[in-house]
């Protein structure tokens, strides 16, 4: 069994009948997999066999943007820095008034927002981010297209709301960012506590003040080394850990 997100938690659906299907599927189980620690600590109570494997990155692909190559078009002309976010621009995971107070904080900076608008939440409200000059709500890209834009960024943020549904989450584009070599600030997720590879902050002024620290110490050894320590997160890498936990299941 695989739990890779707290679904009861999403709007919309029924949390008690996900629950409880939770529970029968858990309690047939040979081994419950679970992509966050916060996830893995509530599994436990319903399975005697649960490992915690957190999400992973293509990494080999995200290490390209440490090379010479294209960087995405809709970056030209955007005053740096550069401060990037991929993903799904949602109201359910992003903290948009964080966004919105952070672009305003800092109106020399440039903050391309890569992703689909309200993806599974269409009543994601944008206006206010639309409204400021410096946010650059550039659309969706393709997958093997992100390295593109990475490459052409100087940092880049995981700005998610803290609520139900993010207690849980331990986003892919962690390793994402870091096998790019970028420095990284996130609102501090529970699944993230201990990760030193990145920077935390709660507030708008205090991503701005970690933006600059992280701006100021980056240098190409800093991204080279980001990137080789996120590759012991790659799909094969994990894939391994996973095949490991099957076996000692099989021979439990």
């Amino acid at each position: 069994m695989s739990c890779v997100d707290d679904i009861a938690a999403q709007k919309g659906i029924d949390a008690e009948s996900f629950r409880d299907a939770e529970r029968r599927f858990a309690a047939r189980a040979d081994l419950v997999l679970a992509s966050s620690s916060t996830l893995a600590n509530r599994m436990r109570a319903l399975s005697d066999n649960v490992v915690e494997v957190p999400n992973v990155a293509d990494t080999r692909m995200f290490a390209q943007a440490l090379e010479p190559g294209p960087v995405d078009a809709a970056l030209d002309g955007l005053s740096p820095p550069r401060i990037a976010f991929t993903g799904a621009v949602v109201a359910t995971k992003l903290d948009v008034d964080l966004l919105v107070d952070l672009a305003r904080l800092r109106p020399e900076w440039s903050f391309p927002l890569v992703g689909p608008v309200g993806a599974g939440d269409p009543r994601t409200d944008v206006s206010a981010l639309r409204g400021l000059p410096n946010v650059h709500l550039l659309g969706p890209r393709a997958y093997h297209d992100l390295p593109a834009v990475l490459r052409g960024v100087d940092a880049a943020l995981i700005p998610y709301a803290r609520n139900d549904l993010t207690a849980s989450i331990f986003p892919m584009k962690v390793y994402e960012y870091l096998s790019a070599g970028l420095p990284v600030v996130a609102t501090p997720l529970p699944a993230l506590a201990g990760l030193t590879e990145i920077a935390f902050a709660s507030d708008a002024l205090g991503t701005a003040e970690q933006l600059e620290l992280e701006l100021a110490g980056d240098s190409p050894a800093r991204r080279a080394e980001r990137s080789r320590r996120a590759a012991a997160h790659s799909w094969d890498a994990r894939l391994d850990e996973i095949g490991r936990a099957v076996a000692a299941t099989e021979s439990r």
